[in-house]
């Protein structure tokens, strides 16, 4: 009986440990997947933090209003894993070009699929444009 009650309590605490990562993940259907934005903006806050790395930045909008957009994508773990990225990968004041998928609500919050340094984006731009 005891055995049985041992059982019984251990794999109760399993599943709840189990159902602690399931309920911590979120859907990502706020963001409109068939809207891809570019925009280019000044990082004013870069946050190399769990769950998500975010980026805040300043957009000017087509009336030339300044709008504060966050850009929000990956795990810190995994970017640094296998893009290299750190906390100084994006400065305050740097010019950043964003590309992703912005909320369904047109709040100014953006799902980021990549994220260029504006330097390395004009390179690129300029080389491709080579014959």
């Amino acid at each position: 009986m005891k055995a049985e009650i041992l059982v019984f309590v251990a794999l109760t605490a399993v599943l709840l440990l189990v159902s602690v990562s399931v309920f911590a993940h979120h859907s990502n259907a706020l963001s409109d997947k068939d809207r891809l934005t570019t925009m280019t903006g000044t990082v004013t806050k870069f946050a190399f933090t769990n769950p998500h790395v975010g980026i805040s930045l300043d957009v000017k909008d087509a009336q030339g209003h300044v709008v504060n957009w966050y850009a929000f994508g990956g795990n810190p773990a995994a970017l640094h894993r296998e893009g290299g990225w750190t906390n100084k990968t994006f400065k305050v004041g740097e010019q950043i070009l964003v590309r992703g998928h912005v909320n369904r609500d047109d709040k100014p919050i953006v799902l980021y699929v990549r994220l260029y340094h504006c330097q390395s984006w004009r390179f690129a731009v300029e080389k491709s444009s080579f014959p």
